[in-house]
């Protein structure tokens, strides 16, 4: 991961912090409110710049947050959100990488096998709810982008 994404080892702190608060019994939503945009990589990297565009209500001129992102290395140039729409589905990073970038290239991923160890539900979707219920996340995006035909459901119980 070059300076675009931050380090390897950044990462690795970040994670670490965040299990060993809710190890600790935190909430563990403290250092994970989803704005931590450093992490998101392949056709993920930019999807909150895809989400922002799509809930922009002043469509009359570009999107407040234009010159953030151009900051983090995605210019999206235009007069109008329309304009900046058509400029995000033309960019190069949103035809590129595969998937596994998320699922990884085993076979079966890896996350299945450890989901697969952790709980015994035969549903793989429900699995990973259960899996990661403890960490109380904001959303289920786990979820949603490893099983995408999965109904969005809350987080599983810890139990």
């Amino acid at each position: 991961m070059g300076k675009r994404f931050g380090s390897l080892q950044a990462l690795a702190d970040h994670l670490n912090a965040a299990a060993w608060r809710r190890l600790s019994g935190a909430d563990g939503q403290e250092g994970c409110d989803g704005s931590e945009t450093v992490w998101q990589a392949g056709r993920y990297r930019w999807i909150d710049v895809h989400r922002a565009l799509n809930a922009a209500t002043d469509l009359a001129q570009p999107h407040p947050d234009t010159d953030t992102w151009r900051a983090r290395g995605l210019n999206l140039p235009g007069a109008t959100i329309a304009e900046q729409q058509r400029a995000y589905r033309n960019h190069p990073d949103n035809h590129l990488p595969p998937r596994t970038v998320i699922t990884g290239t085993d076979t079966p991923p890896v996350y299945q096998t450890a989901t697969a160890a952790l709980h015994p539900d035969p549903d793989p979707a429900e699995r990973l709810r259960h899996t990661v219920g403890f960490l109380n996340l904001r959303s289920l995006w786990p979820v949603t982008r490893l099983y995408p035909d999965a109904a969005p459901t809350a987080a599983a119980p810890t139990a």
